[in-house]
């Protein structure tokens, strides 16, 4: 006998009933999502600074994508927007929900100790995760956040934009030299 009951017009289903229609719920979506990325007409915007910093960052360090997107839909959305090939491992938060467990994934991905990571992010939740882990954050006032908040935060470096170069490549590069 089934431990589905009715009641009223709802179903109340046990969660071994409920797993596997949420995981292909879930498929659904991210099927929907990486087809859509990869329409050629579907670009994600890429914030200003962010291709450029890219090219000057890869040749000295390794790059690691932390994200709250789906593993499936991050890349998808990194392949549409061209930047995939600048990173080598990424965390996602079908990996984890908390983001400092996303960092030191990310890090041990990437075969180094969360201290010696350099975490980019524009929220308060980037800067303290980052500080929980020892790593070193760069925090940029392109979300809902100001400045002054990112700052007050703990961030060790706050810029506007990633266009900031002169702000951003001395204290990443000066860190790889210290950190060795």
């Amino acid at each position: 006998m089934s431990k589905t009951r009715k009641y009223s017009s709802f179903w109340l289903l046990t969660p071994n009933q409920i797993d596997p229609l949420l995981n292909s719920a879930v498929q659904l979506a991210v099927d929907s999502a990486v087809k859509s990325l990869a329409g050629a007409d579907l670009r994600p915007a890429i914030l200003p600074g962010v291709t450029d910093l890219l090219t000057k960052l890869a040749p000295h360090a390794t790059l690691a994508i932390v994200s709250g997107n789906l593993e499936p839909i991050g890349w998808a959305k990194l392949r549409a927007a061209r930047l995939d090939h600048f990173f080598v491992a990424g965390a996602f938060g079908s990996d984890h929900v908390e983001r400092a467990e996303l960092i030191k994934l990310a890090a041990a991905k990437m075969g180094v100790a969360p201290e010696q990571v350099v975490h980019f992010g524009d929220a308060l939740s980037d800067v303290r995760a980052a500080k929980v882990v020892g790593a070193r954050v760069v925090a940029v006032a392109t979300g809902i956040f100001s400045l002054s908040s990112l700052a007050e935060e703990g961030a060790d470096v706050v810029v506007q934009s990633l266009e900031d170069t002169g702000a951003i490549l001395p204290f990443v590069l000066k860190g790889l030299k210290e950190r060795g």
